[in-house]
Protein backbone atom coordinates (compact mmCIF):
# COMPACT_ATOMS: atom_id res chain seq x y z
CA UNK A 1 0.00 0.00 0.00
CA UNK A 2 2.85 1.91 0.07
CA UNK A 3 3.21 3.48 -3.35
CA UNK A 4 -1.35 4.22 -2.66
CA UNK A 5 -0.16 5.90 0.29
CA UNK A 6 3.54 7.72 -0.39
CA UNK A 7 2.85 8.05 -4.01
CA UNK A 8 5.43 7.27 -6.62
CA UNK A 9 8.45 8.61 -4.68
CA UNK A 10 8.81 5.42 -2.65
CA UNK A 11 10.38 4.18 -5.39
CA UNK A 12 12.79 6.69 -6.59
CA UNK A 13 15.23 4.58 -4.45
CA UNK A 14 14.57 1.48 -5.29
CA UNK A 15 12.21 0.94 -8.74
CA UNK A 16 11.76 -2.56 -8.62
CA UNK A 17 9.53 -1.91 -5.53
CA UNK A 18 7.16 -0.43 -7.46
CA UNK A 19 6.83 -3.92 -9.75
CA UNK A 20 4.16 -6.02 -8.15
CA UNK A 21 5.61 -9.47 -9.51
CA UNK A 22 9.17 -8.55 -7.81
CA UNK A 23 7.26 -8.17 -4.44
CA UNK A 24 5.58 -11.46 -5.11
CA UNK A 25 8.18 -13.47 -5.21
CA UNK A 26 10.13 -12.15 -2.29
CA UNK A 27 6.78 -12.57 -0.69
CA UNK A 28 7.24 -16.51 -1.70
CA UNK A 29 11.04 -16.49 -1.26
CA UNK A 30 10.66 -15.46 2.25
CA UNK A 31 7.42 -17.95 3.08
CA UNK A 32 5.66 -14.57 3.70
CA UNK A 33 3.22 -15.30 6.56
CA UNK A 34 0.89 -12.77 4.34
CA UNK A 35 0.53 -9.67 1.81
CA UNK A 36 -1.23 -6.69 2.68
CA UNK A 37 -2.85 -5.16 -0.40
CA UNK A 38 -5.36 -2.59 -1.40
CA UNK A 39 -8.46 -4.37 -3.45
CA UNK A 40 -7.19 -2.88 -7.03
CA UNK A 41 -3.62 -4.88 -6.81
CA UNK A 42 -5.65 -7.58 -5.37
CA UNK A 43 -7.79 -7.63 -7.86
CA UNK A 44 -5.29 -7.55 -10.88
CA UNK A 45 -3.18 -9.58 -9.91
CA UNK A 46 -5.69 -12.56 -8.16
CA UNK A 47 -4.51 -15.56 -10.21
CA UNK A 48 -0.95 -14.91 -9.40
CA UNK A 49 -1.60 -14.22 -5.34
CA UNK A 50 -3.77 -17.79 -5.56
CA UNK A 51 -0.85 -19.35 -7.69
CA UNK A 52 2.06 -18.31 -5.16
CA UNK A 53 -0.10 -19.92 -1.48
CA UNK A 54 1.01 -16.22 -0.02
CA UNK A 55 -1.80 -15.31 2.00
CA UNK A 56 -3.66 -12.36 1.38
CA UNK A 57 -4.78 -9.51 3.68
CA UNK A 58 -6.79 -7.11 2.50
CA UNK A 59 -6.07 -3.34 3.49
CA UNK A 60 -9.24 -1.76 4.08
CA UNK A 61 -8.47 2.04 4.50
CA UNK A 62 -6.30 4.18 3.25
CA UNK A 63 -4.75 8.15 2.52
CA UNK A 64 -2.43 9.86 0.65
CA UNK A 65 -0.63 12.70 0.95
CA UNK A 66 -3.08 15.13 -0.68
CA UNK A 67 -4.45 15.15 3.53
CA UNK A 68 -1.91 16.82 5.88
CA UNK A 69 -0.23 15.10 9.24
CA UNK A 70 -2.93 17.21 11.15
CA UNK A 71 -5.80 15.55 9.34
CA UNK A 72 -5.84 11.95 9.88
CA UNK A 73 -8.37 11.29 7.93
CA UNK A 74 -8.19 7.48 6.48
CA UNK A 75 -11.60 6.61 5.09
CA UNK A 76 -13.05 3.08 4.73
CA UNK A 77 -12.99 2.01 0.99
CA UNK A 78 -13.19 -2.08 1.23
CA UNK A 79 -15.45 -4.01 3.61
CA UNK A 80 -15.00 -7.22 4.95
CA UNK A 81 -17.65 -8.81 2.24
CA UNK A 82 -15.15 -6.76 -0.64
CA UNK A 83 -12.02 -8.87 1.45
CA UNK A 84 -14.11 -12.68 1.68
CA UNK A 85 -15.35 -12.11 -2.38
CA UNK A 86 -11.42 -11.54 -2.94
CA UNK A 87 -10.07 -14.45 -1.13
CA UNK A 88 -8.56 -12.58 1.68
CA UNK A 89 -7.96 -14.20 4.97
CA UNK A 90 -7.72 -11.20 6.93
CA UNK A 91 -8.35 -7.79 6.95
CA UNK A 92 -5.97 -4.75 8.39
CA UNK A 93 -6.71 -1.40 8.87
CA UNK A 94 -4.54 1.61 10.04
CA UNK A 95 -5.09 3.57 12.92
CA UNK A 96 -3.57 7.15 13.43
CA UNK A 97 -2.61 8.45 17.16
CA UNK A 98 -4.42 11.43 16.15
CA UNK A 99 -7.18 9.75 14.86
CA UNK A 100 -10.38 10.76 17.09
CA UNK A 101 -12.79 8.35 15.10
CA UNK A 102 -12.84 5.36 12.94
Amino acid sequence: DQGFEHGPREFLEHPEGGNFEYILDIAKEGRFTGLVLHAGLAEKYAGEIADSRVPLILKLNGRSELFTEEDPFSPQLYSVEDAITLGAVAVERSLSKASVAI
